[in-house]
């Protein structure tokens, strides 16, 4: 029981980072599924968001995500209407290096700062998806999509917070997602 959450990143990060290509994934609810659950950067930040609201919230641990989902409905919203902010992957990447970091070193924050951070990291998430939405899709839809396909992964971090059994195995999760973080910058 206690391999787990370990076992679940170690099978991530031995599939080829090619699957992971954002775009090509059909339309409307299709389109908005496989989006963060295909896209590398997505699913670490989501799953680490999962994760962190287990082990940083005592109470209320599933907030973070629900904040998350929310900020990356309005930011997919104004996707859709709007080119891309340059910053926007800038902000994703640093969500998945910043989530990292926060497990790996166990670092203690107030509630409301961990849920802004979360409203903040969901929204340029949720931007990515609006500005990345293929031409023909049916918006409500691919929104809906998407926010299963977030809510499925924040449940996958949740659960894996929720069987780790020591603060070593969040540690070293928290060090894998840094690591994917920064294979992003330099891959």
């Amino acid at each position: 029981m206690e391999k787990r959450p370990l076992l679940v990143f170690a099978i991530l990060a031995l599939i080829p980072i090619q699957i992971f290509a954002h775009g090509g994934h059909g339309t409307g609810f299709t389109a908005g599924i496989t989006h963060p659950i295909f896209g590398i950067d997505h699913l670490v930040a989501i799953i680490g968001i999962g994760v962190m609201g287990f082990t940083v919230l005592k109470e209320k641990k599933w907030l973070p995500s629900l904040v998350f989902i929310l900020s990356m409905v309005i930011g997919g919203f104004l996707g859709i209407k709007s080119e891309a902010f340059k910053v926007t992957e800038w902000m994703i990447v640093g969500s998945v290096l910043i989530s990292g970091l926060i497990l790996a070193l166990d670092f203690k924050m107030s509630s409301i700062l961990y849920i802004s951070l979360a409203a903040i990291f969901g929204f340029f998430h949720g931007h990515a998806h609006g500005t990345e939405m293929p031409q023909d899709s049916n918006i409500p839809l691919y929104i809906l999509g998407f926010v299963i396909g977030a809510t499925l992964l924040s449940m996958i971090g949740m659960n894996i917070s929720k069987y780790s059994k020591s603060p070593l195995q969040i540690k070293l999760i928290g060090a894998f997602i840094f690591g994917m973080g920064a294979m992003m910058i330099l891959g």
